[in-house]
């Protein structure tokens, strides 16, 4: 019987589960099948260089997750102008420092399906399988909240420690010029 990783994987998501269940018998049965070689979703480069910015607490959900299911981190810490942007086009409701981006470490980060095309923006479904991993790796200790779970505005991509104000006094504000000058550095503005 020839069994394949992405025939695997797909059945997991047609069935709709993401728990750890259905990986940990996914990867069992993969697992017998030793010439087979299995690949485990990394994160690139893109997401490697967000994830320096984030909270220890975030990227401790975020390697968890990675190990089951693949995405990209677009944005972790956000400067004046990348945060006055994305509200000035509706994908944020808060201002510079109403935001857990604006702060260093950052206490939120937003992420994609990967692959991805544009047309992912509108699939709800890539977005909450993703979530739903991030959900299922997190310890009560390191709760966190989805932006697709809020009732009035949906931020699909969006996560955030849970109470992320209590760490603003271990984490730092974030001036633009220092901000501006790493994501110009570090990557594109995700929003522009």
């Amino acid at each position: 019987m020839e069994l394949h990783i992405e025939s695997t994987v797909r059945y997991c998501e047609n069935v709709g589960e993401r728990s750890r269940k259905s990986w940990y018998h996914a990867e069992k049965l993969l697992s017998s099948h030793k010439s087979e070689k299995i690949d485990m979703p990394t994160f690139g480069a893109r997401s490697q260089k967000n994830l320096k910015c984030m909270h220890p607490l975030l990227r401790r959900v975020a390697n968890a997750a990675i190990e089951h299911i693949n995405f990209t981190i677009i944005c972790s810490v956000r400067s004046k102008a990348d945060q006055d942007q994305a509200y000035n086009l509706k994908r944020s409701r808060a201002h510079f420092g109403q935001s857990p981006h604006n702060y260093f470490p950052s206490l939120a980060f937003d992420f994609i399906p990967y692959p991805f095309t544009d047309e992912d923006w509108d699939d709800l479904a890539k977005f909450d399988a993703i979530a739903k991993v991030l959900k299922d790796v997190a310890t009560p200790e390191v709760a966190i909240h989805w932006g697709g779970d809020w009732a009035t505005f949906k931020d699909t991509p969006h996560i955030e420690l849970q109470d992320w104000r209590k760490y603003i006094g271990k984490s730092y504000n974030i001036t633009s010029l220092v901000v501006s000058k790493y994501n110009s550095a570090v990557h594109p503005n995700p929003y522009a």
